[in-house]
């Protein structure tokens, strides 16, 4: 299921690209819906670009409450492999779920555009279950219920992106206050 998101931030566009991509750590106490993001590797290639590899653990407030008790603790847990480009101030990222293995895949690009004054983050990305991947999973489950969780995590994963670009604007403001 594909996604798009588009915020806006009177910070200038480098800032906001090296704010997100170099503090994310610092973010996470502007986050609600997140518990704690660790670095993984860091590779600095050539050209400029930054292959960066974060594990995010959320709360359970990023899972509506009439869902939580369904959610096991190995589904909050996500592993982001993120390619931050500085010429083109964007980000192709990818994201695993341990918990759920090859049988989905999350894919998506930041792009951190200038709107004077400040800044047009464009988000855009796909979520898919590819449900033939999921072992001993009952017919009934297949279908217009997987298309229904698509739509389901499709919105956790847009929340956490509204989230994470919120916390960006909130740690520059304490910065520059």
């Amino acid at each position: 299921m594909e996604f798009q998101l588009t915020e806006h931030s009177r910070f200038d566009p480098d800032l906001m690209f090296r704010t997100h991509r170099d503090d994310l750590q610092a973010l996470v106490p502007y986050m609600t819906a997140v518990e704690r993001v660790r670095a993984e590797g860091r590779e600095q290639r050539a050209d400029g670009t930054c292959v960066l590899t974060h594990r995010w653990v959320c709360t359970p407030e990023a899972v509506p409450p009439m869902i939580r008790p369904m959610i096991p603790p190995n589904m909050l847990v996500w592993i982001g492999r993120a390619t931050w480009n500085p010429h083109t101030r964007s980000c192709a990222w990818e994201v695993s779920i341990p918990g759920l293995g090859p049988a989905v895949s999350v894919t998506g690009v930041h792009r951190y555009q200038d709107a004077a004054p400040g800044t047009r983050v464009e988000l855009e990305g796909d979520f898919a279950i590819h449900a033939e991947k999921i072992p001993n999973l009952p017919p009934l489950i297949s279908g217009p219920m997987v298309s229904a969780i698509e739509r389901f995590i499709t919105q956790v994963i847009v929340n956490v992106m509204k989230a994470t670009h919120r916390a960006v604007i909130a740690y520059l403001d304490d910065q520059t206050s």
